[in-house]
């Protein structure tokens, strides 16, 4: 049944299945009201307008039944007449199916008010709240199913459609932004507070500044290196969620089957007109047991039903008419309909024959009433499983979309972290170093050659302004993806000149010079193999090539100095980016002394050819 809504136009759709119920409670009613006129033929007719009204309407076309239910005494029809039963267990589901919560409710309610208003007991009140009121949860819990499967739907279909490489581009974006202003911004304030310090000491060359500048570098290469490392973890983005542990669903049902014992228990002993024999009373106790199993292996719970009434029956037993076996009855046909096979069907099938037999040798009057009972949940379980079928399967597919997009996105985000980890490295390290070996040199020479060491004190400042600068233009970077490429061979030679007043020897030697990935990685080969012999070999003589994606870069062995500090990740992101590009890196010591990096990179376009495809 597809649902409905106050208001809905009538069409194909909706008009025929209403037509259907409409036409089967009508033939229903009209052969409870056969004998009774003028009844047989307004009863009838205003159940059929009634149901198909359901429709459009169904709180409206609802409380229409209800006036129909009243008007039975004036048309000579009591309440005992079976002709409500079916129309209004169908009005009850029907308002679970469509109708608001409330509205709902209220229509099943007068249900209950009208059939109880001959003869208002508790038992009979009860009775009809169990009976109405649990056809209407049908109602409610396929439709709520029915939603949950069509907001699955939606779901799968918008992440079919939705354009994956726009999701990953903005979280990036986030992420970029995140990391520019957790990780950019810490070692900028560090670069600044050193070249601000340098800056002050060139005028006194006061030892506690020139020592302040080279404490506050090995703080900032402390927080350089664990800053990498957090940047060089994977993000978690798995998001598992458990199963209900089976134990817990065991336990429910045996609590289920307890409270149907007790039900049973309680009707016998406190209900007026019910005085079965003892074998009948024991069978309706038992009964329930098959609850306890039902989603355990719903066959041995079906087996077990059959069980107590085939054993009852040889006892002489009767069906015990109540709440206790109405519950169990509910809740089988309910998981039969549900997630029966076709051996549970079958099983089912010959468990309701059994009991309408026994129905009908004990009260032949109650027969279509107890198959209403079983019918009912087996017919909305089955709904339920249809409904389940398709929320299920939108669910799995809407999973493995999130699971295939937060696969890629994960992916995405430890890249672009490594690159800003390779790039936080590269720009920082190579100035933090440059300025702790100057301002240790300026401590050195100040009272020896306070000139030599206010040029030096220079170097730091000059330093800290060109970490400064590339650190906003890695900042620009992350902010706006797009990044104007630098010129390499002035590039170069300006990092060889720095290097060079800092005390290395430098001859350098560049040939054809690449563009794009390849020239940026060139550049920040060149810079990583200068500054590790600024750091572990100053003084050394520093030998640089350069032609095309050919860099080697060999030094010799340098005097034995203030080693300056650095963050680890310097060669490993080096020969992350070589990798990345197809390339190969070669570091390690020389024969003898010294050290060599050499990295061959291919051809600068065909990288840019890969990279736009």
């Amino acid at each position: 049944m597809p649902q409905l809504h106050e208001g809905r136009r009538l069409d194909a759709v909706t008009l025929r299945p209403a037509l259907l119920l409409g036409l089967g409670c009508a033939v229903w009613a009209g052969w409870w009201t056969r004998d009774l006129v003028p009844a047989r033929y307004v009863v009838p007719a205003l159940t059929l307008l009634g149901l198909v009204l359901m429709a459009r309407w169904p709180v409206r076309a609802g409380f229409g039944l209800v006036a129909l239910l009243a008007a039975y005494p004036l048309m000579d029809v009591h309440v005992d007449n079976g002709s409500f039963l079916m129309p209004t267990l169908v009005a009850s589901y029907l308002m679970g199916r469509t109708a608001p919560v409330w509205p709902g409710l209220a229509v099943v309610g007068s249900f209950v008010a009208v059939l109880t208003i001959d003869d208002p007991t508790v038992p009979n009140a009860i009775f009809g709240v169990f009976l109405m009121g649990g056809t209407w949860l049908f109602g409610m819990l396929i439709q709520r199913r029915s939603e949950a499967g069509r907001i699955a739907g939606h779901e799968r279909a918008r992440l079919e459609a939705e354009d994956q490489d726009a999701v990953v581009a903005l979280v990036i974006s986030e992420e970029r932004a995140r990391l520019a202003a957790d990780t950019v911004g810490v070692v900028r304030e560090a670069v600044t507070q050193m070249r601000e310090t340098a800056a002050a000491a060139r005028l006194s060359l006061d030892p506690a500044l020139l020592t302040a500048i080279t404490q506050r570098g090995d703080i900032a290469v402390a927080d350089l290196r664990r800053l990498i490392g957090l940047l060089r973890i994977e993000p978690d983005t798995q998001d598992i969620k458990s199963p209900r542990p089976q134990s817990q669903l065991w336990l429910f049902d045996m609590v289920t089957a307890l409270v149907a014992s007790t039900i049973v228990v309680i009707e016998v002993n406190l209900l007026p007109g019910i005085e079965p024999d003892r074998a009948t009373v024991v069978g309706a106790v038992l009964l329930p047991a098959a609850l306890a199993v039902r989603r355990t292996d719903l066959r041995v719970a079906v087996l077990i039903a059959i069980g107590v009434h085939a054993v009852g029956a040889g006892l002489g037993a009767d069906v015990l008419p109540g709440f206790g076996t109405a519950l169990v009855w509910g809740l089988l046909g309910w998981s039969v309909g549900a997630q029966g096979t076709r051996i549970t069907w079958l099983l089912f099938t010959a468990y309701c024959g059994l009991v309408l037999l026994l129905v009908q040798r004990a009260e032949p009057g109650n027969v279509l009433f107890a198959a209403l009972l079983i019918t009912v949940p087996l017919a909305s379980g089955r709904a339920w499983s249809e409904r389940d079928r398709e929320f299920e399967h939108a669910r799995a597919e809407t999973l493995k979309l999130l699971s295939r997009r937060d696969e890629v996105i994960s992916r995405a985000v430890a890249e672009e972290r490594l690159r800003i980890a390779r790039e936080l490295h590269d720009v920082t390290s190579h100035a933090i170093g440059v300025m702790v070996l100057h301002a240790g040199a300026a401590n050195a020479q100040r009272k020896v050659d306070p000139d030599r060491a206010r040029e030096a004190l220079e170097i730091v400042q000059a330093a800290g302004r060109q970490a400064e600068s590339e650190l906003q233009a890695l900042h620009a970077a992350l902010a706006v993806p797009a990044e104007e490429e630098p010129h390499l061979e002035r590039s170069l030679a300006a990092l060889v000149d720095r290097m060079r007043a800092g005390g290395l020897d430098i001859t350098a030697s560049f040939g054809d010079l690449p563009s794009g990935p390849v020239g940026q990685t060139v550049y920040r080969a060149v810079q990583e193999a200068l500054t590790n012999a600024a750091r572990h070999a100053p003084g050394s003589r520093v030998t640089i090539n350069v032609d095309k994606g050919a860099v080697e870069v060999v030094n010799g062995p340098g005097r034995r100095t203030r080693t300056a500090p650095g963050s680890g990740f310097g060669l490993i992101g080096l020969g992350e980016r070589v990798r990345s590009l197809g390339g190969t890196l070669d570091a390690g010591p020389r024969p003898g002394d010294g050290f060599a990096l050499r990295v061959t990179l291919p051809d600068a376009d065909r990288v840019d050819d890969e990279a736009t495809r």
